[in-house]
């Protein structure tokens, strides 16, 4: 399994963290794909472990909004 990166992402007003698995630049270009325009994102450095991950079941095509 690709390692999940942890993404915080900045607009309108708020901030959300999501994970996505794959290369910081993929996780961060699929991120933006699921935002409004205008959005900032940016990697935390953070990511989960494969344990973490399948307890959230998250895949690595499939971004998953954390809050």
């Amino acid at each position: 399994m690709e390692r999940i990166q942890i993404i915080a992402a900045k607009g309108a007003g708020s901030t959300q963290l999501w994970a996505v698995a794959g290369t910081p630049d993929g996780a961060l270009t699929e991120i933006l794909r699921c935002l409004p325009s205008g959005w900032i994102v940016t990697l935390t450095g953070e990511s989960l472990t494969p344990e973490e991950a399948a307890a959230l079941d998250i895949h690595s095509t499939e971004p998953r909004k954390l809050r």
